[in-house]
């Protein structure tokens, strides 16, 4: 009977298309050209967990906001099919823990580096994990390529964007909040 349920499991993953976790057993696929990041999207997670640990593959993943390359996708027909299964681990500040595991299935515009950004949430009081499809997508293009960049980092060069280069009251006030 397990047979008959894990079946068609294995027919939507490879139907949707996997990711190849670059430090895996497996080679990647014809054509997986197609890099793939996750992150945690921070939203209310922040304020209901103190720890938080997901997997993807043998990737883990424990800070918020945080890309980090899992692997690699195939691009068809101008789409990217990306799938793979998330495990989530977490602590809330009360010392309980929860566990989560999910098959996250995507279909994007193609693009060389596509972020998908996992949320957790609570429902019928345990733990759930998926991705978040509106903050997910092709870096470049729905994602902004500072995604990668710290909050500093990203405001730097948002300024320097605007003025050419960063003017000299700005640096004189980073300097001084970083005292």
């Amino acid at each position: 009977m397990k047979l008959i349920k894990i079946i068609p499991i294995f027919l939507i993953i490879f139907s949707l298309g996997c990711i190849t976790v670059e430090d895996g057993l497996y080679s990647s696929p014809i054509n997986s050209n197609v890099k793939v990041y996750v992150q945690i999207e921070e939203k209310s997670a922040v304020f209901d967990f103190s720890e938080v640990e997901i997997k993807v593959g043998d990737k883990t993943i424990s800070e918020f906001n945080k890309p980090v390359f899992v692997g690699y996708a195939r691009g068809d027909n101008g789409e990217v099919n990306v799938a793979f299964i998330a495990e989530a681990r977490v602590k809330n500040w009360y010392g309980k823990k929860g566990h989560a595991k999910n098959l996250i299935t995507l279909k994007l515009p193609y693009g060389e580096e596509v972020l998908v950004t996992l949320e957790l949430y609570y429902q019928d009081e345990s733990i759930r994990i998926r991705a978040d499809r509106d903050k997910s997508g092709v870096i470049g293009e729905s994602i902004p390529k500072d995604v990668f960049l710290s909050p500093e980092k990203a405001l730097l060069e948002e300024i320097r964007g605007l003025y050419g280069k960063i003017p000299e009251d700005i640096l004189r006030e980073i300097e001084r909040n970083k005292n």
